[in-house]
């Protein structure tokens, strides 16, 4: 007999050890679980399959916010014979075991220490194995009970907001542990979110150090006892695993996750209802026939805070009333069709058709041909063709190439060629001219990208820069005058990072659980966004994403029934006016192409509007205004409006000086807020009034479809709920922004046009009355969007190509013409005539050269915005310093009248007044203005927007009239009788002072034409009187300082 026991146990190890050889896949064997809560588990739980390297993987959703805390409880069988372990995982293998573990992970460590009962362990990492021995022995001789006894218990807390559950649990725990004392058990669990009741510590060791920390919890309501006992005994008895009581109590342990997607099985129901309103029914799962539908529901509590009751998610039986369809029948086969070839061996099909009945309207199944080889006598001596192969490529992409094809000989003659004819053919092909060398547009290098050369009409597309993701685009176009060239890049589809890291952030706080939290988060990313949008650096592309955002913001309030802080409010407009800032009207018509991003914003503000008007009290009204908005919401009873409606409101503090001195206005008679007859009054009982008075939004939004456009701001007005319709009482009055347009007609935006890309203003809703040229009153019998569409003037169009018209190169090619002859004579004579009256005359001829090319340069519309804002920032420096150095004349010719020249002195004081002087002008005009106002879109010069053109118009008002003092000064002293006795000094200063006062009238009607003609090419009046100026400016100049001069008379 005992001979045979060890003969039969390693038999039926043999057996086991051979089961494993057939034993499951490693899918089988190795197990994810996810969103478990708190659970309870044993072996068969774990391990359905039983081998070795089995293991059982537990997932942290988040291990910053939670942590997972595990208890083992030892039993001598499953020790001895599988030897549990724990590894930590930083990501997931399935096909690694505790014995194998994959690079770079932690070592697993055994769960079975000798001597002590329990074993408490706690975990921050995203995944949490359980594995057992490499080589189980004995498995099958472990009793059921072992295998049902639950030996291990996991669970997750949360660090910030701990659920009383949780916290019964780590209790529970932590008094078992303390129990244990006596065992050399160490707790290992530190919780600081729950409060146990004060236990009275065993054994030697008896300190709580590695105890639950307490916090903000009361003690009776914590501690949750799930072991069988008394509630008054101090210690609950010891539960052997193999009795039914301990079974029934361990059955309640398994939280599954509070998930839509899983059914909530051995759901632990603690904690009051928190779950939302049931979904709609989803979409039955089959199109024919019996099938099942599915509804859920989202608990709103945070993460692992409060558990809800009930479940998640729910399924019924749905029944189509479409039947499903039945299988077609194959008919019988067709004859066989002809042989491939009349020679040798071929092939030959045969094909079948489907049945269509009532009963079976379905498909076949099965092929519908068949082949077969066929056999034919031997080719005959004689060749003879086969197909024709495909043609070849076109040798040429233009000015007519050729293509060839092939074809094969089918057999073999007995003499010559065996095939009568010839085996390849010849075609011509692409026959269309080849662009010209001024047709092409050349190899170019702008925005950090390489645009390879293209022909007239080809669009090139390229990676967008490397601070964005997608594609760039740039077409070549033909001017009229037949020359290509490239239009500006197009931006449409690129993304910054910075919109790309923000769109993501908006997309994590969507997925909080928490109204409250994605409210505030929402709040969040309209800050990084205004931050954003601050900085005027972004692409067209950004523009669209940025409507984008918005609409999930505004939409994640509704949802939520949040109201943000007036802070937020104010963010969020001051950003929508940033977006609609009139230098982004380029990238507007850029993102045009792919959106009609301004449309959509229109639709946002609105939305947007509503919400904050739904927050405010009854009477309550409030106004907002930004650099390109004037925002007033009111919220006025259904019953009895107290007033008429006029907006803008004026005298408010805080207006900016375009809205505070604009012109346009709205009235809107209380008799129009009128509900409906068909309107529930008890569901609408307040409107609320929005308007907005857009300073830009004309210049964005698509242009009408005809040759109109629009000629003012744009105003919207939104009710909520919607009014009855109104007859011609709402009066409107828009001023004027361009000006010279003729035959104005007030329109309304019409949001119902399918194709908004093409426009969708409409005239028929409202009615012009003749009114001041510079404004246009209309009345109108609806509440939308208004503006006044007019007929332009007549331009002068500059070619697009970027040449400057023909009067400017006339009028600086000639004044330049006259400085270089001035010039060269000075530097021919310069050892004769070299004085201080020189050195003045020549910088002053250095400043207008540069001022006639910067002019020339200006014109160009191919600049760049920030060459164009330099070009400006240059000339304004330059017309300047033409100015001082006139004044330096006249202060020369002062010292030379009063007797105090000083040549070193007077020579830095003045090269300080003539380039010092200008340069501190201009670099306090930047550092204000930080270049906005330097360059526009039509020109490059200063704007006539915003003042900034007194920055110039006031130092060389200035420089004027004190140049006449001067000369008033030393005209006195010159015709004085107790005047300058020296003759020589007498005639310098009259020279000087000649001099100035005839170049100084040519040089401010020069720059004056000058201005006139960068800013306004309306009429070319102005360029031909620029030509005229700046012509005859550098003829007297030569006049007066070469052949009118002495010293270069004498000097010949």
């Amino acid at each position: 007999m005992n001979t045979a026991c060890p003969l039969l146990l390693s038999v039926i190890s043999s057996l086991v050890l051979c089961s494993w050889g057939s034993s499951p896949t490693p899918s089988t064997c190795s197990a994810l679980a996810s969103g478990v809560l708190y659970g309870a588990f044993s072996l068969k739980d774990l391990f359905p399959v039983f081998s070795p390297g089995c293991s059982w993987t537990l997932e942290n959703p988040d291990p910053t916010k939670y942590t997972l805390y595990i208890k083992f409880t030892h039993e001598e069988q499953v020790c001895s014979h599988l030897s549990p372990m724990v590894q930590p995982l930083d990501h997931y293998l399935p096909n690694h075991t505790c014995n194998r573990p994959e690079e770079g992970a932690e070592k697993a460590s055994e769960l079975c220490i000798p001597g002590s009962p329990f074993t408490f362990s706690h975990f921050d990492k995203n995944f949490l194995r359980i594995c057992l021995s490499e080589q189980p022995l004995s498995i099958q001789l472990l009793p059921d009970s072992i295998l049902s006894f639950r030996f291990v218990e996991v669970l997750l807390v949360n660090h910030d907001n701990s659920s009383l559950f949780a916290c019964g649990v780590l209790c529970r725990w932590f008094e078992e542990c303390l129990r244990a004392k006596d065992w050399g058990v160490l707790c290992g669990l530190t919780q600081t979110g729950c409060t146990c009741p004060e236990t009275a510590a065993r054994g030697k060791n008896d300190t709580v150090s590695n105890s639950i920390v307490p916090a903000g919890h009361d003690s009776d309501c914590c501690v949750t006892q799930l072991l069988p006992g008394s509630n008054n005994e101090e210690y609950p008895r010891p539960i052997p695993y193999g009795e039914d009581e301990q079974e029934e109590n361990q059955k309640v342990k398994t939280q599954r996750p509070r998930s839509a997607d899983e059914p909530a099985v051995y759901m632990a129901q603690t904690g009051d209802p928190a779950a939302e309103g049931w979904s709609q029914w989803g979409v039955c799962s089959t199109t024919c026939g019996q099938g099942s539908q599915v509804r859920t529901r989202s608990c709103v509590s945070s993460p692992y805070g409060t558990l809800c009751s009930g479940p998640l998610r729910e399924t019924r039986t749905c029944n189509n009333t479409a039947t499903c369809p039945v299988e077609g029948i194959w008919l019988d086969w067709g004859p066989w069709g002809r042989c491939s070839v009349t020679c040798l061996n071929g092939t030959q099909q045969r094909t079948r058709k489907c049945s269509s009945t009532s009963q079976a309207d379905g498909e076949c199944r099965g092929q519908q041909t068949d082949t077969r080889e066929c056999s034919n006598p031997e080719c005959p001596a004689d060749g003879k063709w086969g197909p024709w192969n495909h043609w070849s490529l076109c040798s040429k992409t233009c000015d007519s190439g050729w293509q060839r094809r092939y074809r094969m000989c089918q057999g073999t003659g007995l003499q010559g060629y065996p095939c009568e004819g010839s085996g390849d053919e010849v075609r011509t092909c692409n026959e269309k001219k080849c662009p010209a060398l001024h047709e092409m547009c050349k190899d170019e290098y702008v925005s950090s990208m390489t645009w390879k050369k293209a022909a007239a009409g080809e669009i090139v597309y390229n990676k967008c820069p490397p601070n964005a993701t997608g594609s760039a685009s740039r077409r070549c176009l033909l001017s009229p005058q037949g020359v290509a060239y490239w239009s500006p890049p197009s931006f449409a589809r690129c993304v910054s990072h910075d919109y790309r890291y923000l769109h993501l952030a908006l997309r994590e706080h969507l997925a909080k659980g928490q109204r409250l939290l994605a409210g505030q988060g929402m709040t969040q990313v309209v800050q990084s966004m205004l931050e954003l949008v601050s900085t005027k650096n972004y692409y067209s592309g950004d523009l669209l994403f940025c409507v984008e955002i918005l609409r999930n913001v505004t939409d994640t309030y509704k949802r939520a029934t949040y109201i943000p802080s007036i802070e937020a409010i104010q963010k969020f407009f001051h950003a929508v006016s940033h977006i609609l800032d009139a230098d982004n009207r380029e990238k507007w018509e850029d993102a045009q192409q792919v959106a009609p991003g301004s449309v959509l914003l229109m639709k946002v503000l609105e939305d947007y509007i509503h919400l904050i008007g739904d927050a405010l009290k009854p009477f309550q009204s409030s106004i907002i205004v930004t650099e390109n908005l004037v925002i007033s919401i009111q919220r006025e009873p259904v019953s009895a409006v107290s007033s008429d409606i006029n907006f803008p409101m004026k005298g408010r503090r805080g207006m900016n000086d375009w809205a505070r001195n604009s012109e346009d206005k709205l009235f809107i008679p209380k008799e129009v807020l009128t509900l409906p007859q068909a309107a529930d009054t008890e569901d609408s009982a307040y409107f609320v009034i929005g308007a907005v008075l857009y300073r830009t939004l004309g210049l964005i939004l698509p242009p009408p479809s005809n040759s109109l456009a629009v000629s003012s701001k744009v105003l919207t007005v939104t009710v909520r709920p919607l009014t009855k319709p109104v007859e011609q009482l709402v009066v409107v009055e828009l001023s004027h922004i361009i000006n010279g347009t003729s035959s104005p007609q007030c329109a309304v935006w019409d949001y119902t046009k399918s194709d908004v890309s093409s426009g969708s203003w409409e005239t028929e809703s409202c009615q012009t009355l003749p009114t001041h040229p510079s404004h246009t009153k209309c009345l109108c019998n609806q509440l939308s969007t208004f503006a006044v569409l007019a007929q332009l003037p007549k331009e002068l169009v500059m070619d697009v190509s970027g040449s400057p018209s023909v009067p400017l190169m006339i009028g600086c090619a000639v004044s330049c013409m006259a400085l270089l002859i001035l010039l060269a004579v000075y530097a021919a004579f310069w050892r004769f005539i070299r004085s201080e009256r020189s050195i003045i005359l020549l910088n002053f001829c250095l400043s207008i050269l540069a001022s006639n090319v910067l002019i020339l340069v200006g014109q160009s519309q191919a600049l760049s915005k920030a060459v164009c804002a330099l070009i400006a920032a240059f000339l304004h420096f330059f017309f300047l310093s033409s100015f001082c150095w006139v004044l330096t004349e006249a202060w020369q010719s002062y010292l030379a009248v009063i007797g105090q020249m000083r040549t070193r002195l007077v020579r830095k004081r003045f090269l300080c007044l003539g380039w010092g002087l200008p340069a501190l002008v201009v670099a306090v005009s930047v550092g204000f203005t930080r270049t906005k106002g330097y360059g526009t879109p039509h020109y490059c010069w200063l704007s006539l927007e915003g003042g900034l053109l007194y920055a110039f118009v006031g130092p060389a008002a200035v420089i004027v009239l004190v140049n006449m003092l001067i000369g008033i000064i030393v005209f006195n002293k010159l015709m004085s009788r107790d005047g300058i006795s020296d003759k020589s000094k007498k005639q310098r200063a009259g020279a000087s002072l000649w001099s100035s006062c005839v170049v100084l009238p040519l040089l401010a009607l020069t720059w004056m034409s000058a201005v006139l003609a960068m800013t306004d090419r309306r009429s070319i009046l102005f360029q031909v009187l620029f030509a005229v100026f700046n012509s005859v400016q550098g003829c007297v100049i030569i006049t007066v300082h070469c052949f009118l001069r002495r010293e270069v008379r004498a000097s010949h």
